[in-house]
């Protein structure tokens, strides 16, 4: 009874921080999203998107990839979007689609690792691109235009991709800042040091696949369980899994106690 609280406990504070990601969201597109990190590289200038992305690509190592689900704005659009369409990603092509990230992974990140060999950052300016100096200059007209523009974009872009693909299919197919949490997340599940990863009970399992139905990533979180191995680098440690389940069947840990297969 007493897990069931912790982990019904950390999913409410999930779902505050997600919806306070989509209040920040204007802020979010234009300042930490990966065309903004480009931009900013490209002119050797260091903004607070690089310094997240750097942050993230550390705690992988660590966490794997639970900035995913709750340090991330664009999932937690994509969350929101989940809780109203729920569809999950269609198993056909999965893997096939999810080459696609590894591409734009390449395309993207080459211009930040030519900044880094060519010498590096020149100057710093955390609010890039909105101030050449790095001061904050929001006004009332930018801030609502903000508000009018981004909002509107953002969200027609979240339903359609759901649609057309499924949930949180951002994630798995087109945002290349997840290759680098792949990862840190593969590197931590080969070398086990702890680490926050899920671990399974299965001789408690019913096979209801509660699991299933409520994983944001659409894995086949039931068959990861008869498996015994539930170190999927597409796993954002989100939980809903773990909440889903009466039987506590998964739960998170950071000592290693089942052999990979």
């Amino acid at each position: 009874m007493e897990l069931k609280r912790k982990i019904s406990g950390f999913q409410r504070v999930r779902r505050i921080i997600i919806f306070l990601w989509i209040l920040a969201l204007p802020f979010a597109l234009i300042r930490l999203s990966p065309a903004a990190i480009v931009f900013s590289s490209r002119n050797k200038i260091l903004s607070i998107g690089i310094i997240f992305l750097v942050i993230w690509f550390i705690s992988s190592f660590f966490t794997g990839r639970l900035y995913c689900s709750i340090g991330c704005p664009f999932g937690a659009g994509q969350d929101i979007m989940a809780m109203l369409l729920p569809k999950r990603l269609s198993p056909k092509g999965r893997r096939t689609m999810r080459i696609l990230r590894y591409i734009f992974f390449i395309v993207w990140f080459f211009p930040i690792l030519a900044t880094i060999i060519s010498g590096g950052f020149k100057s710093v300016n955390l609010f890039y691109p909105q101030s050449a100096d790095g001061s904050i200059k929001i006004d009332s007209l930018s801030l609502a235009s903000s508000l009018l523009l981004y909002y509107p974009i953002s969200i027609a872009i979240f339903i359609i991709l759901t649609l057309v693909f499924g949930n949180r299919s951002t994630c798995n197919y087109f945002c290349p800042m997840n290759a680098l949490g792949i990862i840190g997340t593969k590197f931590k599940n080969k070398v086990r040091y702890p680490s926050l990863h899920l671990e399974v009970n299965k001789k408690n399992c019913v096979g209801c696949k509660r699991c299933d139905e409520a994983c944001p990533m659409s894995l086949n979180t039931y068959d990861m369980v008869k498996d015994e191995n539930m170190y999927n680098p597409e796993c954002i440690l989100c939980g809903s899994c773990i909440e889903a389940c009466n039987k506590k069947v998964i739960s998170y840990a950071w000592k290693w106690k089942k052999e990979q297969k």
